[in-house]
């Protein structure tokens, strides 16, 4: 589904955090958050702020068909969050995403893009047990398939 405004299409992040917001059990959604560990722990961009302006351009109203706040304990950064209040939810553009459903295909991360030629001259490669030097097919077939080489052994021992 394309998300367009009158002003100018939607950016990627601002897609995504849109589509989280439709998306979201209790229709609230906390795109806040820190980055690192210890002292080297850092605020991460102020995505319920993009979030926020994307639901105006969208033609949302704030206070009739989202909100925004902050309901960490001492108003920390991560506490930053928008809710879409039910006029909000009813919009088509809302209804829309909501109903959509999204199939994920449990398959090795990119075989499926090989030929059966090059599939074949793989498992023979892996089969006879050669490692180094590789012949220039397999070498074709490993670089088509966007896997490292223990990725590939792995997906091939299966």
């Amino acid at each position: 589904m394309k998300i367009s405004t009158t002003i100018k299409p939607l950016g990627i992040k601002a897609k995504r955090l849109f589509t989280e917001l439709a998306k979201a059990r209790n229709w609230t959604l906390h795109p806040n958050g820190y980055s690192g560990r210890g002292r080297y722990a850092s605020k991460t961009a102020d995505h319920a702020g993009t979030l926020a302006l994307t639901l105006e351009e969208l033609g949302l109203v704030k206070g009739r068909h989202f909100t925004t706040g902050n309901d960490a304990p001492r108003g920390g950064w991560s506490g930053e969050f928008v809710t879409l209040l039910p006029a909000g939810r009813r919009l088509k553009v809302i209804t829309d995403l909501r109903h959509t459903s999204v199939v994920v295909i449990a398959l090795p991360p990119s075989l499926a893009l090989l030929t059966s030629s090059e599939r074949k001259e793989l498992d023979a490669w892996y089969i006879s047990g050669e490692s180094h030097p590789c012949p220039e097919e397999v070498l074709d077939a490993k670089q088509k398939s966007l896997l490292s080489w223990q990725q590939i052994t792995h997906a091939l021992a299966l």
